[in-house]
């Protein structure tokens, strides 16, 4: 047995030890180990979104509010979905535009839809006590 791990060159050479987990180098230009995350660090995905959309502009006027956003999702500086919308309609009376991460705004979709019909259903109120 001594002899096979000795002889660790080639394909092998600097791989993982048997028997023993690997630890996964650092990416070049990042002081961080991603094995730290397992740790107990933090863990960085949404500092670096995946898909993002630009303003959501709204503008208040004496009749109501005007709102508008693009439909365009980037992927980094790819402009990768043309037909995304960053606009919710609650209720009557609220309207939610994202821009950011995409994900975040799926996210906010679901519990606010989720808040809207619990709402609907029960009609306790809460929803008006946000």
């Amino acid at each position: 047995m001594e002899v096979l791990l000795e002889s660790r060159s080639g394909l092998w050479a600097g791989g993982p030890v048997p028997g023993q987990f690997y630890r996964i180098p650092p990416a070049p230009g990042s002081s961080a180990d991603p094995a730290s995350a397992l740790c107990g660090g933090p863990i960085t995905r949404t500092q670096s979104p995946l898909v993002t959309g630009t303003s959501v502009p709204g503008v208040k006027f004496e009749g109501g509010v005007v709102i508008a956003a693009d439909m365009l999702g980037s992927s980094g500086s790819l402009a990768r979905f043309r037909n995304i919308s960053r606009i919710m309609r609650v209720n009557d009376s609220t309207v939610l535009g994202a821009s950011g991460d995409y994900a975040d705004f799926q996210y906010l979709k679901q519990v606010l839809g989720q808040m809207a019909i619990d709402e609907e259903l029960l009609g306790d109120g809460r929803w008006t006590q946000l």
